[in-house]
């Protein structure tokens, strides 16, 4: 079945936001295995979106043929958790995302853009280390929202807001992930303290989680709403 890929953006991301760009390539990184995953933002400054440069590399299993099967195919997942369109917000956002990636001693380059067809190509690459790298350009937008989706220690604030559950998950299993976040830009804006920086977050480093009593007249309240 063919898909309008320009269609699809439309349908499933009529309003999207920028951080679900970096949420989605973190989830692929964490489903492949990943322990450390680098977000790298330049521009050249705020007031010029088009210049909005994004590179997130892993060091995950990288697109095997299986995991390039489901990438390519719409709506196909390994869980009920997952929708199989997030990377369509990636084309919400810019024109061209280009991917390599290493695996089982090869190489695979993906052009994905309104235009994918399916197709990578694969060449063999036997002294690479495993890994993806994401690299997006063309921000076609004609503006960015807010300063917030670019800063390191915000967008470090709100992965761990949405995957503090996972990341803490991986902690106890003794597997430790670090996620970097670097800001490179060219003409700092000092009126919004908009200027390059670095933040990371490591799992093994989260706080450990308590388990707190709930009162047992909140319990019963809940009972008596689910009757």
């Amino acid at each position: 079945m063919n898909v309008n890929i320009k269609q699809a953006v439309k349908l499933f991301f009529a309003n999207p936001s920028l951080e679900l760009v970096y949420f989605e390539a973190i989830a692929n990184s964490l489903d492949a295995e990943a322990t450390e995953i680098d977000i790298n933002l330049s521009i050249e400054e705020f007031s010029k979106p088009e210049t909005l440069l994004i590179t997130i590399k892993d060091n995950g299993v990288g697109f095997t043929d299986e995991r390039f099967a489901k990438f390519k195919e719409l709506l196909k997942v390994e869980e009920e958790s997952h929708k199989g369109v997030g990377r369509l917000v990636f084309l919400s956002y810019f024109k061209n995302i280009n991917i390599t990636s290493y695996f089982d001693k090869k190489k695979r380059t993906i052009e994905f853009s309104e235009l994918f067809d399916g197709k990578s190509q694969v060449t063999d690459a036997p002294n690479q280390n495993r890994g993806t790298t994401i690299e997006f350009k063309n921000y076609y937008r004609k503006k960015i929202a807010s300063h917030d989706y670019l800063r390191p220690e915000m967008l470090i604030k709100r992965i761990k807001e949405e995957f503090y559950p996972r990341l803490y998950l991986l902690k106890k299993q003794s597997k430790d992930v670090i996620i970097n976040v670097s800001l490179t830009v060219e003409k700092a804006d000092e009126k919004h303290s908009f200027q390059s920086s670095k933040r990371h977050v490591h799992a093994s480093e989260l706080p450990e989680l308590k388990v707190e009593p709930m009162d047992a007249g909140i319990i019963e309240m809940f009972k008596q709403t689910e009757l």
